[in-house]
């Protein structure tokens, strides 16, 4: 395939609403409601909900605080949630509040409450003629949405940034797919976790027919993987297709078969240099394993047009 002209238009739309509280102390059951209040309200004006109002009033925040109250508290105290939930220290009990279980015997290293939706569309339209004289229409969209509650112990990694190449909709829950590979080049493989359906794009510098480290991947050491891939564009057609001398170097890697395939082996026939910001986080069993930030088109052969996507993943040194 090679691209004489184009038309293009690529859109994108993001939504986020988060709201998170976080602790690394241990406290009572009858001292922790009373804690997660004013921390839920302190958030609510931070991530854009709507702060609760006084006590005087009535709550219009209730439901999202006593959702924060049961999941949280019945994480780590069970069958006192009922109680928890619902009473406030303005209106629990005296005495239950003057003897609170005893509850020594928890020891909590961090907990986190977290509530969070978003949602991302994208879209790409137009026309390109190729030196054959024919000319094609095309179009492509996805769009992403989730939604999450949950109160749980976490920790989080290193994120870089790859450009991975989509063969099925990205916005089929996927998950993450680990494997050793050294990101940074500095010789010793990290773990990593890799979206399970994408494949990940590389350039085979060397010719050996697999990629060696985040030398060979767009985007590892600049932060911008589209920024990359455009200075192979020798023609400055917006497009890596083969007029471009490089095109024929460029390698599909999937790391959960090892499998490794030229452009061409896959049907691919141009790959977009241009890009929108998409950002979405993705998340498997309510942890990242990688933050998308941006996304593209590319071109088959014999028609049909995909999506290529900037992709922080987690990284770490074990």
């Amino acid at each position: 395939m090679h691209i004489i002209a184009s038309e293009f238009a690529l859109q994108a739309e993001h939504q986020h609403t988060e709201l998170q509280w976080q602790t690394s102390r241990l406290v009572n059951a009858g001292g922790f409601a009373a804690l997660l209040d004013p921390l839920v309200q302190q958030g609510a004006s931070v991530s854009g909900w709507p702060a609760p109002p006084g006590r005087g009033g009535q709550d219009e925040s209730l439901p999202v605080r006593q959702r924060c109250f049961r999941s949280l508290i019945e994480l780590l105290f069970h069958d006192r949630c009922q109680q928890l939930a619902h009473d406030s220290p303005a209106t629990a009990d005296p005495a239950a509040s003057a003897a609170p279980p005893d509850l020594s015997a928890l020891q909590v290293e961090t907990a986190t409450v977290h509530y969070e939706s978003e949602q991302c569309s994208f879209s790409a339209s137009g026309s390109v003629c190729l030196a054959d004289g024919s000319r094609r229409q095309l179009a492509v969209d996805f769009r992403q949405e989730r939604e999450q509650f949950s109160a749980q112990f976490s920790r989080r990694g290193l994120l870089t940034d790859p450009l991975f190449l989509d063969r099925a909709d990205p916005a089929t829950p996927a998950g993450a797919h680990p494997c050793r590979f050294d990101l940074d080049a500095d010789g010793q493989a990290e773990s990593v976790s890799l979206p399970s359906r994408a494949d990940v794009l590389f350039l085979d510098r060397n010719g050996n027919g697999r990629a060696d480290d985040g030398r060979e991947l767009f985007g590892v050491q600049s932060g911008d993987g589209f920024a990359d891939l455009a200075q192979l564009d020798q023609d400055h057609n917006g497009w890596i297709d083969e007029a471009d001398p490089d095109f024929a170097r460029l390698r599909l890697w999937q790391p959960a078969d090892e499998r490794v395939q030229s452009l061409a082996a896959a049907g691919i026939g141009a790959l977009g240099t241009r890009s929108v910001a998409t950002p979405y986080r993705l998340v498997q069993d309510g942890d990242t394993y990688g933050q998308q930030r941006a996304s593209g088109v590319w071109l088959g052969e014999q028609g049909g047009i995909g999506t290529l996507r900037q992709i922080d993943v987690r990284s770490t040194d074990t």
